[in-house]
């Protein structure tokens, strides 16, 4: 193939298979190794949340308690 003057070798399909296998398999490697992470912060989330909501209803309790007794 000639472009602007200049004979192009386009044998090197190889290479590029062989970098797309990479970065796939980096991909792979690199959400693995993040996935205890997420794990660890959606766990403190659903920790964080259910105090949120034991909080709630204790007030909302303690307001109904309190309206049932005037």
């Amino acid at each position: 193939m000639v472009i602007f003057d200049k004979k192009l070798n386009m044998t090197h399909h190889s290479h590029a298979g062989i970098s797309a296998s990479i970065s796939v398999l980096s991909a792979v490697v690199s959400i693995s190794a993040i996935q205890p992470i997420v794990s660890l912060i959606a766990s403190l989330i659903g920790i964080l949340s259910g105090g949120f909501a034991i909080r709630y209803y204790y007030i909302k309790i303690k307001e109904l308690k309190k309206g049932a007794n005037s």
